[in-house]
């Protein structure tokens, strides 16, 4: 058996192997960004999921998360429901349902959980997720079954949208995480640019 400080030891030194490789990158300068945006420009990444966000969205700019889908979206989707619009805000934005006849989903605005890097960091907390993209934004589906799907979409480093979609087994929406993913894209063309 080997003595446990060597691993220790090797541990450090490939650790310390990777730092100094991603520090350096080809063409750059020790850590600055080598995509050619400025520090000035808008777009945001995170250390931990190295997950970027091009064009992040200023989600604290919206009060009311049923003006989150126009009518010409609902008519898209299928959706004839009027929404109901929660009275109690859970991470942030008070959320907004809709409830048809073959399906549902609830939009929540979350300016409070610290965006997509934080599920990916936590690993949702130990329940898994698939990590994806929505309209070239970062995304993950969680609580996926049968019938439900969430996915999360990041907008900026701190603020995320989930749409929580549900199929009363619907042959349209049998995919539940896919229809989750259509409904965010949806919705990402109508929070404002930060």
């Amino acid at each position: 058996m080997r003595p446990r400080r060597s691993r220790v030891g090797v541990l450090a030194a490939v650790l310390c192997v990777g730092v100094l490789a991603g520090c350096a990158a080809p063409g750059g300068s020790g850590g600055a960004p080598t995509s050619g945006a400025s520090s000035t420009e808008s777009a945001t990444r995170s250390a931990e999921s190295g997950a970027a966000i091009e064009n992040p969205k200023d989600l604290g700019a919206v009060s009311n998360a049923c003006t989150l889908l126009t009518g010409r979206q609902l008519g898209e989707l299928g959706m004839n429901a009027e929404p109901t619009y929660r009275e109690e805000a859970m991470l942030g934005i008070r959320p907004c349902d809709w409830s048809g006849d073959r399906f549902a989903f609830t939009i929540i605005p979350d300016t409070k959980s610290g965006g997509i890097d934080e599920l990916y960091a936590t690993d949702n907390h130990g329940r898994g997720y698939e990590r994806t993209e929505v309209a070239d934004y970062p995304a993950a589906w969680v609580r996926r079954t049968d019938l439900t799907c969430r996915a999360k979409v990041g907008v900026s480093a701190d603020a995320s949208v989930d749409v929580h979609f549900t199929s009363y087994r619907e042959p349209e929406r049998s995919q539940p995480c896919e229809s989750a993913s259509e409904i965010a894209a949806m919705v990402l063309k109508n929070i404002p640019a930060a």
